[in-house]
Protein backbone atom coordinates (compact mmCIF):
# COMPACT_ATOMS: atom_id res chain seq x y z
CA UNK A 1 0.00 0.00 0.00
CA UNK A 2 1.28 3.37 -1.11
CA UNK A 3 1.21 5.95 1.33
CA UNK A 4 2.33 9.73 1.09
CA UNK A 5 4.73 9.42 3.59
CA UNK A 6 6.21 6.39 1.12
CA UNK A 7 7.15 9.30 -1.25
CA UNK A 8 10.50 10.56 -1.10
CA UNK A 9 11.37 13.42 -3.67
CA UNK A 10 14.60 12.20 -5.59
CA UNK A 11 16.26 10.97 -8.78
CA UNK A 12 16.11 14.20 -11.26
CA UNK A 13 12.28 15.42 -10.85
CA UNK A 14 11.14 11.54 -10.13
CA UNK A 15 9.35 10.69 -6.53
CA UNK A 16 10.87 7.30 -6.02
CA UNK A 17 7.85 5.73 -4.00
CA UNK A 18 8.25 2.54 -1.70
CA UNK A 19 6.24 -0.42 -2.45
CA UNK A 20 4.94 -2.40 0.59
CA UNK A 21 6.75 -5.34 -0.24
CA UNK A 22 10.26 -4.70 0.18
CA UNK A 23 11.23 -6.85 -2.25
CA UNK A 24 10.23 -4.91 -5.30
CA UNK A 25 11.68 -2.10 -6.36
CA UNK A 26 10.44 1.12 -6.16
CA UNK A 27 8.08 2.80 -8.46
CA UNK A 28 9.13 6.14 -10.00
CA UNK A 29 6.82 8.59 -10.90
CA UNK A 30 7.66 11.36 -12.91
CA UNK A 31 7.01 15.34 -11.79
CA UNK A 32 4.98 17.59 -13.46
CA UNK A 33 7.97 20.08 -14.76
CA UNK A 34 6.15 23.71 -14.12
CA UNK A 35 6.17 25.31 -17.80
CA UNK A 36 8.58 28.44 -18.10
CA UNK A 37 6.19 31.72 -17.41
CA UNK A 38 6.99 34.44 -20.48
CA UNK A 39 7.11 37.61 -18.84
CA UNK A 40 4.09 40.53 -19.36
CA UNK A 41 6.38 41.92 -21.75
CA UNK A 42 8.07 40.59 -24.68
CA UNK A 43 9.74 43.65 -26.03
CA UNK A 44 12.51 44.48 -27.76
CA UNK A 45 13.36 45.80 -24.75
CA UNK A 46 13.37 42.73 -22.32
CA UNK A 47 13.97 39.95 -24.98
CA UNK A 48 17.47 39.85 -24.15
CA UNK A 49 16.54 39.29 -20.25
CA UNK A 50 14.26 36.90 -21.25
CA UNK A 51 16.43 34.84 -23.62
CA UNK A 52 18.95 34.75 -21.04
CA UNK A 53 16.31 32.85 -18.56
CA UNK A 54 14.63 31.08 -21.13
CA UNK A 55 17.82 29.21 -22.17
CA UNK A 56 18.67 28.65 -18.39
CA UNK A 57 15.95 27.03 -18.00
CA UNK A 58 15.72 25.30 -20.69
CA UNK A 59 19.56 23.49 -19.93
CA UNK A 60 18.10 22.65 -16.98
CA UNK A 61 14.77 20.62 -18.42
CA UNK A 62 17.61 18.94 -20.79
CA UNK A 63 18.72 16.96 -17.59
CA UNK A 64 15.35 15.86 -17.22
CA UNK A 65 14.32 14.18 -20.65
CA UNK A 66 10.77 12.81 -19.01
CA UNK A 67 8.65 15.37 -20.99
CA UNK A 68 8.65 18.41 -23.69
CA UNK A 69 10.02 21.57 -21.40
CA UNK A 70 6.42 24.30 -21.69
CA UNK A 71 6.26 27.46 -22.49
CA UNK A 72 3.47 29.67 -21.23
CA UNK A 73 2.77 32.77 -22.93
CA UNK A 74 -0.33 33.45 -20.36
CA UNK A 75 0.67 36.44 -19.23
CA UNK A 76 2.15 38.36 -22.09
CA UNK A 77 0.18 41.55 -22.55
CA UNK A 78 2.88 43.39 -24.90
CA UNK A 79 5.28 41.68 -27.56
CA UNK A 80 6.47 43.22 -30.57
CA UNK A 81 8.11 41.56 -33.38
CA UNK A 82 11.58 40.83 -31.10
CA UNK A 83 9.74 38.94 -28.71
CA UNK A 84 8.37 36.55 -31.32
CA UNK A 85 11.38 36.56 -33.38
CA UNK A 86 13.02 34.82 -30.09
CA UNK A 87 10.20 32.20 -29.87
CA UNK A 88 10.55 31.96 -34.23
CA UNK A 89 14.47 31.38 -33.37
CA UNK A 90 14.11 28.54 -30.30
CA UNK A 91 11.58 26.88 -32.80
CA UNK A 92 14.09 26.20 -35.02
CA UNK A 93 16.47 24.95 -32.77
CA UNK A 94 16.82 21.21 -31.84
CA UNK A 95 15.10 21.76 -28.73
CA UNK A 96 11.20 20.27 -28.70
CA UNK A 97 9.28 22.27 -26.82
CA UNK A 98 5.39 22.91 -26.79
CA UNK A 99 3.45 26.19 -25.87
CA UNK A 100 1.06 25.89 -23.34
CA UNK A 101 -1.08 28.81 -23.02
CA UNK A 102 -1.42 32.29 -24.83
CA UNK A 103 -2.79 35.47 -23.91
CA UNK A 104 -5.10 37.09 -26.76
CA UNK A 105 -2.28 39.77 -27.18
CA UNK A 106 0.06 36.77 -27.93
CA UNK A 107 -2.35 35.40 -30.41
CA UNK A 108 -2.96 38.79 -32.17
CA UNK A 109 0.29 39.25 -32.38
CA UNK A 110 0.85 35.56 -34.04
CA UNK A 111 -1.74 36.83 -36.53
CA UNK A 112 -1.08 40.22 -37.65
CA UNK A 113 2.84 39.14 -38.46
CA UNK A 114 1.55 36.02 -40.53
CA UNK A 115 2.51 33.70 -37.62
CA UNK A 116 -0.52 31.95 -37.57
CA UNK A 117 0.62 28.19 -38.83
CA UNK A 118 3.23 29.00 -36.69
CA UNK A 119 1.60 29.60 -33.52
CA UNK A 120 -1.05 26.48 -34.25
CA UNK A 121 1.94 23.96 -34.44
CA UNK A 122 3.38 25.32 -31.23
CA UNK A 123 0.46 23.74 -29.20
CA UNK A 124 1.06 20.30 -30.88
CA UNK A 125 4.04 20.06 -31.44
CA UNK A 126 7.66 21.73 -32.68
CA UNK A 127 9.87 20.94 -35.63
CA UNK A 128 12.40 19.14 -33.24
CA UNK A 129 9.89 17.09 -32.09
CA UNK A 130 9.10 16.02 -36.09
CA UNK A 131 12.76 14.76 -36.70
Amino acid sequence: MLSPSSVCPEFLGLACVRSADALHPPIKIPFMIKPFELPVEMTIYSVAQTRDGLLAWLSEQALKPLEVPQISAAQVSEIDGAGLQLLVALSHTMQAWRLVGASEIFVDACQTLGLSTWFDGLTMTTPAQKA
